[in-house]
C-alpha cells in the first residue's frame, strides 16, 4: 500500500511486489519509458506484464509506448502467454511531436491487440484511469476475462479537474466550491464503485491482496485455452 500511495511511485516496485521472489525481467526498459512490459511468474506460471508507468510524465501514454504494448501482447497471444496489465496513467501525450507520430494508428494497434488475442487476460486499475486511454489498455471492453480495481482508483471519462471545468466552468467560480465539487466528483462518478455499476470493474479490492488475487485469477483462467500450441499465430511486425 505504501509503494502505490507514494507520490509518482515506480510501477516496477509494485509488479516486484506481486511476482514471485520479487523478480521482473522488464524488456525494452530503454525505449518508451512511460510503459513497462516484461514477463513475471506468479506461482511459478509464466505471465507477461503490460504496465504503465507513472514515475514518467504519469505514465501517460504515447505513440511509442502504444507501440510496444501493442507488440507484447500480440507475442504473448502468439505463444499462449497470458497477460497481466497495470492501469495507472493520466492519458494520452499532447504535443506537438504527438501529432506528428500517427498516434491514432499507434493506440489503435495497441487496442487492436488486445481485442484480437484469445490469451487469458487480467487487468487491474491501480491508480488513475481516464477516458479511452483507460479503455485500451486492457479493459473489459476490448477483452479482459478479469478487471479488478484498487479501492483507490479513479476511473472516469476525463480527470476530475477537467470534467468539472466542462460540466460546470460557468457556474462554479468560488475556489472553494469548484475543490468541494471536484472532491464529489471524486467520490461518486471517478469511483471504482461506479466503474463496478457500470459492469467494466468485477471487483474492488485492496492493495494488500493485489498478488493474492491476481494470481487466483490466472490460476482461474488457466484452462482457458486447452489446445496445446507451439505457436498460435506469427508475432506480427507492429
Amino acid at each position: 500500500d505504501s509503494i502505490i500511495s507514494a507520490d509518482k511511485y515506480s510501477m516496477a516496485d509494485v509488479i516486484g511486489a506481486v511476482s514471485d521472489d520479487a523478480k521482473f525481467l522488464e524488456l525494452g526498459a530503454e525505449f518508451a519509458k512511460s510503459m513497462l512490459t516484461g514477463f513475471v511468474t506468479l506461482n511459478g506460471m509464466v505471465a507477461g506484464v503490460v504496465a504503465n508507468q507513472p514515475a514518467v510524465d504519469g505514465g501517460k501514454i504515447t505513440a511509442d509506448a502504444a507501440k510496444k504494448a501493442a507488440r507484447f501482447v500480440s507475442f504473448c497471444d502468439c505463444f499462449d502467454i497470458p497477460v497481466l496489465t497495470l492501469v495507472d496513467t493520466e492519458g494520452y501525450e499532447v504535443s506537438a511531436e504527438a501529432e506528428k507520430a500517427n498516434y491514432g494508428a499507434a493506440l489503435a494497434k495497441l487496442a487492436s491487440a488486445y481485442a484480437a488475442s484469445e490469451n487469458a487476460k487480467v487487468t487491474v486499475v491501480l491508480g488513475k484511469a481516464y477516458g479511452a486511454a483507460y479503455t485500451i489498455m486492457g479493459s473489459k471492453s476490448i477483452g479482459a476475462d478479469i478487471s479488478l480495481a484498487l479501492d483507490s482508483a479513479k476511473i472516469s471519462a476525463m480527470p476530475t479537474a477537467s470534467a468539472v471545468a466542462f460540466a460546470w466552468n460557468d457556474k462554479v467560480t468560488d475556489n472553494a466550491k469548484r475543490g468541494a465539487v471536484e472532491a464529489e466528483w471524486d467520490s461518486v462518478m471517478a469511483s471504482p464503485v461506479a466503474a463496478a455499476k457500470a459492469g467494466e470493474i468485477d471487483d474492488i479490492i485492496s492493495s494488500d491482496e493485489l498478488r493474492q488475487r491476481v494470481s487466483a485469477a490466472f490460476e482461474m483462467l488457466g484452462a482457458k485455452n486447452s489446445i496445446d500450441l507451439i505457436k498460435r499465430h506469427d508475432n506480427l511486425p507492429l
